[in-house]
């Protein structure tokens, strides 16, 4: 008997003009990982996909190889090879990169600043990190 007369209320909400504090809040279960997406272009501003060399997040070195296939996974840390560049899980607070590609070479150390991200809606929870950062591989 409680499915019948909660079945109208629902149906009145959903049809109606009503503030979604009188309805409740609907959350989907969308997930999302903490994440570092790494973009390496060529000092022309190209973007390069084949490289190969390490990162080091928060002192623990990880190595890096990715060639013209997208989407390869890496590692249990370097979850892809993107078009030009690389996604790392999680959330270092200092990152140190050294890169090579063909006669380019690259290094960069930095501390990302990362974005909250709410994929179900702020009021929904299920917060994740994330943060982008640019490196540039230039002649060696």
């Amino acid at each position: 008997m409680k499915l019948t007369y909660r079945l109208p209320s629902l149906l009145l909400c959903f049809f109606s003009t009503a503030a979604p504090s009188e309805c409740g809040t609907a959350c989907t279960m969308l997930a999302c990982r903490n994440q570092l997406s790494i973009s390496v272009v060529g000092s022309d501003g190209s973007a390069i996909s084949s490289f190969s060399g390490q990162i080091v997040a928060d002192g623990v070195t990880h190595d890096v190889s990715c060639d013209d296939s997208v989407n390869q996974s890496i590692s249990s840390f370097i979850v892809a090879c993107e078009h030009n560049g690389f996604v790392f899980e999680g959330n270092p607070n200092l990152v140190a990169l050294s890169l090579d590609s063909a006669d380019l070479q690259g290094t960069a150390e930095w501390s990302p600043e990362y974005a909250t991200f709410y994929p179900n809606g702020e009021e929904c929870g299920g917060a994740c990190q994330t943060a982008q950062q640019t490196v540039v591989l230039g002649p060696l």
